[in-house]
């Protein structure tokens, strides 16, 4: 949850959302992150991908992102965050991968820290994986990500 916060953080600090059609973009964005998310743990556990809701979320992922970066708040806000100490002008490809790496990471250590320490530690890890497995799939029907248009 600390990288998602940080991801996001590089994007919005302080950000007053004057544009109803930013913070409509941003929520955009991140629902679809979080499905692509949970699409992404399923594969890494199973090595089975869903193409159709994987392509879907991902050009919707994209979509977004482009509009919130395409706005002169969203990309100020990156520019005057984290990344701007670098004195490298980073393109919105690469905002984008971050946020989105950002959300993987922290989705991932959520789950993985959903199953308490002493139960994990005794199965095995292809067991695990399963386990893992399951709780994304779970957590992606509980965010309803089928129904995102």
């Amino acid at each position: 949850m600390i990288k998602k916060a940080l991801a996001l953080c590089a994007l919005v600090p302080s950000v007053s959302f004057a544009s109803v059609n930013l913070e409509s973009n941003m929520r955009e964005a991140m629902a679809s992150a979080d499905c692509l998310a949970y699409l992404t743990i399923i594969y890494e556990n199973t090595h089975k991908a869903d193409g159709p809701a994987t392509k879907k979320h991902a050009e919707r992922y994209v979509l977004s992102m482009k509009k919130v970066l395409s706005d002169p708040e969203g990309k100020k806000h990156l520019k005057e965050g984290l990344y701007s100490r670098s004195g490298i002008d980073f393109d919105n490809d690469f905002y984008a991968g971050v946020i989105f790496s950002g959300t993987v990471s922290d989705i991932r250590q959520s789950i993985k820290d959903s199953i308490p320490l002493d139960k994990s530690s005794s199965l095995p890890y292809p067991t695990l994986k399963e386990k893992w497995s399951e709780e994304a799939k779970q957590r992606y029907n509980n965010a309803n990500c089928d129904l995102l248009k």
